[in-house]
């Protein structure tokens, strides 16, 4: 049986109540996949503040990205 760590890269909010994660998840058989979880319903957001809503999303996967490359580096993998 394959047993799945997950490795919690960046999260964050995207508005009240709304948050966006990334997640990378390590089976025992060395595969490792990155999950990302996004927002089970809809994100409303009023024109004026469409810029910060992408700017948040934009700033965790970019965050997930930073932790994801650090961990390779690490463990000697490379991305």
């Amino acid at each position: 049986m394959t047993k799945t760590t997950r490795v919690l890269l960046a999260s964050g909010e995207l508005a009240p109540d709304v948050s966006l994660s990334v997640v990378l998840l390590r089976h025992s058989d060395r595969h490792e996949r990155i999950m990302i979880n996004w927002p089970p319903r809809p994100t409303m957001a009023s024109a004026a503040k469409y810029g910060e809503l992408i700017s948040a999303a934009t700033r965790i996967l970019s965050n997930g990205g930073i932790e994801l490359a650090r961990i390779q580096a690490t463990n000697g993998r490379h991305s």
